[in-house]
């Protein structure tokens, strides 16, 4: 009788563990995303602020999103993405080899990990961190990459609307955490640099599977 309630609590305990394993995979999508970026360098120092102009650009990439609860998602992502800034004066223009109102075109592959709250059943809030890995970098079409650290790391937030067809509509805004400039030389623009980073906004359209 005991091995009969044994084997019997363990088919139900299999059961429900099948039921909930299918569950999760019925809650894992993926998708594409591309969008377009607007973003600039900044600095820590309010003297600087003003001294580089937006740049646009392009960001596509994949998504992958595991849906664990009605109010909680982790999505990773995959993305190529154009950033930079309009520079319009550095204070060391011999080292570079750059002239005043240039632009500032760096690639960049991220990985953001973002952790997606639902307040309503379509509409998400997302935020987390994201692994920037520099792949290329001009100033004014010289090769500029070793002025930059060879990875960014930033916060990512945002908000996004999905739709019953699958189409995904959302902004977000990224902002480094560590110090970029890997020689000193793109923030010492007043005699007192601080932190220099990315700062961006993304707007993007998607699909997801």
């Amino acid at each position: 009788m005991y091995t009969k309630r044994l084997l019997l609590a363990f088919a139900f305990a299999l059961a429900i563990f099948s039921a909930q394993a299918q569950q999760q995979l019925d809650r894992f999508e993926y998708g594409v995303r591309i969008g377009f970026t607007a973003g600039s360098l900044y600095n820590g120092d309010q003297d600087v602020r003003g001294v580089y102009g937006l740049r646009s650009g392009l960001s596509i990439g994949g998504l992958a999103k595991l849906r664990l609860s009605r109010w909680f998602a982790l999505q990773p992502e995959l993305l190529y993405s154009q950033q930079g800034a309009v520079d319009q004066g550095f204070a060391d223009v011999s080292r570079i080899g750059t002239q005043p109102s240039q632009i500032v075109r760096n690639q960049y592959f991220l990985v953001p990990l973002l952790v997606k709250l639902y307040p309503a059943r379509k509409f998400n809030i997302q935020v987390g961190p994201q692994l920037g890995i520099l792949l290329s970098s001009t100033i004014d079409g010289n090769d500029s990459r070793d002025e930059f650290t060879p990875t960014d790391f930033s916060l990512a937030f945002g908000v996004e609307y999905e739709f019953n067809q699958g189409l995904l509509l959302g902004m977000r805004f990224s902002s480094s955490l560590a110090d970029i400039d890997e020689n000193g030389t793109i923030s010492s623009l007043s005699g007192n640099p601080q932190l220099l980073g990315n700062g961006y906004f993304l707007f993007s359209t998607g699909w997801r599977f």
